[in-house]
């Protein structure tokens, strides 16, 4: 598959779910049970139905499902994460490392629907993506601070998730602030960063517990 195919426009992705939305924009009747499948879920009807009024256009149609599109998958495959590296060369011995990413595995025919899906990530966001061979998948992601303090952050909480990741992403929230007040430079803000964090996605697999990095940072150095 070449070049050309993969980084073409992501409209096709939501452009049925815009049909649907101009149909709604002259019926004023919702989506039916089995319109909503072609969504991560049906978040994106849940949350702005009330916003395709008739006085909307068509490009700000399209911008509500965008943002629609945006929650559903984040409710569904997103992950608000941040993990620690172990480095010798910081005072603390400690590197705090947020993301914010979205996977998608690839499989057969959907290949290039499933890398043009998080290409709308990457275009409301910024970031990258790149392909993980081990398990097979897309994976969107953004490490940079500047990044997820003034898009990724203010996006969610302009647009609410719906389901438990909301817990992840207030805490996510707290600890990018920490970060940007430079707090995870000094030993007390690294240990609420930490306890922070280690309350964030419990069924997750850490490469250290809380115990053993509050332990590290105890060092001298």
């Amino acid at each position: 598959m070449g070049r050309r195919t993969f980084f073409r426009s992501t409209s096709r992705n939501y452009g049925w779910i815009l049909s649907k939305a101009q149909a709604s924009h002259h019926s004023c009747n919702g989506p039916s049970d089995n319109e909503g499948e072609a969504t991560a879920s049906n978040l994106s009807w849940l949350c702005m139905s009330e916003r395709l009024g008739p006085e909307k256009s068509q490009s700000e149609i399209a911008k509500i499902i965008q943002i629609g599109w945006i929650l559903g998958f984040t409710d569904g495959e997103g992950c608000f994460c941040v993990s620690f590296n172990v480095c010798k060369r910081l005072r603390l011995g400690i590197e705090v490392r947020p993301s914010f990413s979205v996977s998608q595995r690839v499989s057969g025919r959907d290949r290039c629907l499933n890398y043009q899906t998080l290409e709308i990530f990457l275009n409301y966001f910024g970031g990258g993506i790149r392909f993980r061979k081990r398990d097979n998948t897309w994976k969107y992601e953004t490490r940079k601070l500047n990044i997820l303090c003034n898009k990724v952050i203010p996006f969610f909480q302009k647009y609410s998730l719906q389901t438990s990741k909301v817990k992840d992403f207030q805490l996510f929230t707290e600890i990018c602030l920490l970060i940007r007040k430079g707090q995870h430079l000094n030993k007390g803000g690294l240990e609420q960063i930490i306890n922070r964090a280690c309350q964030m996605n419990p069924s997750g697999k850490r490469g250290h517990s809380e115990k053993e990095l509050l332990a590290l940072i105890k060092r001298p150095r």
